[in-house]
């Protein structure tokens, strides 16, 4: 009987002890997830029930790392993490770290990083170490100079190399520059223009025809390039002026001897009245057609290329009127065939101021018809004839019938 009630009293105080209980007792079988209180079967238990904040709304690590790539914050077995999964910013999605070339850190794999992608600067596009890098202010294989920058007309070019005459590139201060400091080729060892002068020794007419020789009287080596071109002209050259009084289209010929390569080039009067062949107009093998202003003065030049020297005859064809002689004498304004009646007629004589030469026009059969022919007569022969001109013409011939 006792026992029995023993048994009874004990009940009854432990029912009411379960009864003055708040809550459950942990490891009943009751634990409440996101108590903050880490219970039997809790993973984790971080106060709350949020995601993604490495422990789960059922208290379960969210990723075997304890917390997920990308929160912003550098967890167990991340690299980085910079709080996002996009790729291409020095942390990949996984929270690994990226080599970036650019991005001005020397990453694994890496020989520089400047913090560009740009190439010629001493670190590629790949980050690898370029060769030698012109600006760098160190000079380097390949480089003449390096002043630290790759601007031009300092001294040192923009590929490093020291800028002066006969570099080819025009500097200020140069008035040419054609990469070698050669004179008498169109531009100096100084880098000036400086293509020789040309010195006329006879006067060119309209309708007139001349056959001469870059090895006879009158003949210079002054000039062995002009500014038109660059052709290598170091034969020997002739020159004619001509002074037209109105404007004048005229067609200039030349027809060298056979084997003889010799050239023709135009030059213009700048205001100086010297022949220069800096002021190169036009040139041509054959043939030049050119309206000339009326009150100019040009030079017509036969000159020899890459040395070639020899006979030519050139003739001056003009649009228009036939010559009108310079002294209103003559046969003005008369074609050739018109006058022509089986014998030389003189159309006019003319004192040139150039060497005080003599220069004449003549209507003869050249065996092709009736062409108007201009002479020269050489003031060192003291002739005063002027037919066919060959050494000892005048002398042997002076006062015939026909001289003027």
């Amino acid at each position: 009987m006792f026992h029995t009630l023993s048994f009874l009293v004990f009940l009854s105080s432990f029912f009411a002890l379960l009864a003055a209980c708040d809550g459950p007792i942990a490891g009943a079988g009751s634990a409440i997830c996101g108590d903050g209180v880490l219970d039997i079967g809790e993973q984790c238990d971080d106060g709350n029930t949020s995601p993604n904040d490495g422990c789960a709304a059922n208290c379960s690590f969210e990723n075997l790392n304890t917390r997920p790539c990308g929160n912003g914050n550098l967890d167990s077995g991340e690299e980085c993490d910079d709080g996002n999964l996009s790729p291409g910013d020095g942390c990949d999605s996984n929270c690994r770290v990226e080599v970036v070339c650019g991005n001005g850190t020397v990453d694994t794999g890496e020989e520089c990083d400047d913090g560009n992608r740009t190439a010629g600067d001493g670190c590629d596009a790949e980050c690898k170490t370029e060769g030698s890098v012109c600006g760098n202010g160190e000079i380097e294989e390949g480089e003449q100079c390096d002043d630290s920058n790759v601007l031009n007309y300092d001294g040192c070019s923009e590929f490093c190399l020291d800028e002066r005459c006969g570099d080819n590139i025009l500097q200020p201060g140069e008035e040419c520059d054609d990469g070698n400091t050669d004179s008498r080729d169109g531009c100096s060892e100084v880098c000036e223009i400086d293509a020789g002068t040309c010195e006329a020794q006879f006067q060119a007419f309209c309708d007139t025809q001349d056959t001469w020789s870059t090895l006879a009287f009158g003949s210079t080596d002054n000039v062995d390039g002009y500014s038109c071109n660059e052709f290598d002209e170091t034969g020997r050259e002739y020159a004619y002026l001509f002074a037209p009084v109105e404007d004048t289209t005229m067609t200039v010929t030349l027809s060298p001897a056979a084997g003889v390569d010799l050239d023709l080039f135009l030059l213009s009067d700048h205001g100086d009245g010297v022949c220069k062949g800096s002021e190169c107009s036009l040139y041509a093998d054959n043939s030049i057609t050119a309206l000339f202003p009326g009150g100019g003065q040009y030079w017509i030049v036969v000159d020899g290329y890459q040395g070639a020297e020899g006979d030519y005859t050139i003739d001056f064809d003009c649009e228009g009127d036939p010559l009108q002689c310079p002294d209103g004498t003559g046969n003005n304004g008369d074609s050739c065939a018109d006058v022509y009646q089986g014998s030389d007629i003189w159309r006019c004589t003319v004192s040139s101021a150039l060497n005080n030469a003599t220069v004449s026009q003549v209507c003869r059969d050249s065996g092709y018809g009736p062409v108007w022919l201009t002479f020269h007569i050489d003031p060192t022969e003291c002739c005063s004839c002027a037919g066919d001109f060959d050494v000892g013409c005048c002398a042997a011939n002076s006062g015939s019938t026909g001289c003027p």
